[in-house]
């Protein structure tokens, strides 16, 4: 399998199709891509003198986009470059490794103000109204992020939004952290999506001594469970803090005794919002849970056929595994090799 790798800036008034050596992707369900990838000087050096620029200037003279591409020009990793390392041996031009986020992260840089505030708003609403806030408001703002699929989700109120940080409102109300939470992400094309939830359940087969490389089961036990949670809210002080307690079914109190966490939340004024997050904790935690890691080739099962988010069949007869498992998360690296994380909850 080839790659290929594109840097440029935000109008495409300056692209540069760069050789690299090595690259590795990572996506995961509602926390957005990331990519580090590591170049050689010498390879770099020569594109650089062509436009009489330096190695520095084509990562980082201003705001710079990344991109990998298939061999079948599939567009497989979009995002801006948040950082680069020099590395250098005696006598050698030695290497640089950049790292760079998706487009979502971008939003971890953006906040409120006291202005925003939302009463019985669908959820997806909240999002967008969110970004949009930030980028139609002040000098220099918009990121170039469009909204893409928006389902109808829950109803919430959002009354505690001063100066808060916006990309983390956004995944707070998620699928990851509230009940009844939305799934999302900003794609290679700048479009912010929502999913109720994300993801189908395909007609694919990961299946030991197929198309399994490699694999790795574990077992999430007493250590790892929650059976009754203490959601603890906003207050002026310990004594008018807002608290909540959320039970799972006496079920599992019965055959593993009471096990107990609290959460705290001290920006959540909204009781149901606690609640929310009481019962979505117990939901990933109130059971043992198992976790599959495998690798695979790119191409078995084609990496474009399946996303985060989908659940796909998992056959692995030495563990008595044959069940469909949703894709938490994904890698893919230069020669190819995929790891996919199943998660059970």
């Amino acid at each position: 399998m080839m790659f290929r790798c594109v840097v440029k800036n935000s109008d495409n008034s300056l692209i540069w199709e760069l050789p690299f050596t090595r690259f590795n992707i990572v996506q995961e369900l509602n926390k957005g891509e990331s990519l580090s990838i590591t170049f050689e000087s010498t390879a770099i050096k020569p594109i650089a003198e062509a436009h009489d620029i330096t190695i520095e200037y084509i990562f980082s003279a201003s705001y710079r986009e990344i991109e990998i591409y298939d061999e079948d020009n599939n567009k497989i990793y979009a995002g801006y470059i948040s950082e680069l390392q020099f590395n250098s041996g005696v006598g050698e031009l030695g290497t640089v490794t950049v790292q760079s986020k998706g487009f979502f992260s971008l939003l971890e840089k953006r906040y409120t103000d006291d202005s925003l505030s939302y009463t019985s708003t669908d959820s997806s609403d909240i999002a967008w109204g969110l970004i949009n806030y930030t980028q139609t408001n002040g000098s220099y703002g918009d990121l170039g992020i469009t909204r893409g699929s928006h389902p109808t989700t829950k109803n919430r109120d959002r009354t505690d939004l001063r100066y808060k940080n916006i990309a983390e409102v956004i995944k707070k109300m998620s699928s990851n952290e509230v009940k009844d939470g939305y799934d999302f992400d900003v794609d290679t094309l700048k479009r912010f999506n929502i999913y109720y939830p994300k993801g189908s359940v395909r007609s694919i087969y990961l299946e030991e001594d197929f198309n399994i490389n490699t694999y790795q089961i574990s077992k999430t036990f007493i250590d790892g469970m929650v059976n009754q949670v203490i959601v603890i809210g906003s207050g002026a002080d310990e004594e008018n803090q807002l608290v909540v307690t959320r039970d799972a079914s006496d079920t599992y109190k019965e055959a593993f005794f009471l096990l107990q966490d609290v959460l705290n939340e001290s920006d959540v004024s909204v009781q149901t919002t606690l609640e929310d997050k009481g019962d979505k904790h117990l939901e990933i935690y109130q059971a043992p849970r198992l976790t599959i890691y495998l690798t695979c080739r790119y191409d078995e099962p084609d990496f474009n056929n399946y996303d985060v988010g989908d659940w796909l069949n998992v056959v692995i007869p030495s563990y008595d595994i044959n069940d469909s498992y949703r894709v938490n998360r994904r890698t893919c690296n230069e020669t190819g090799e995929v790891g996919i994380t199943f998660r059970e909850y």
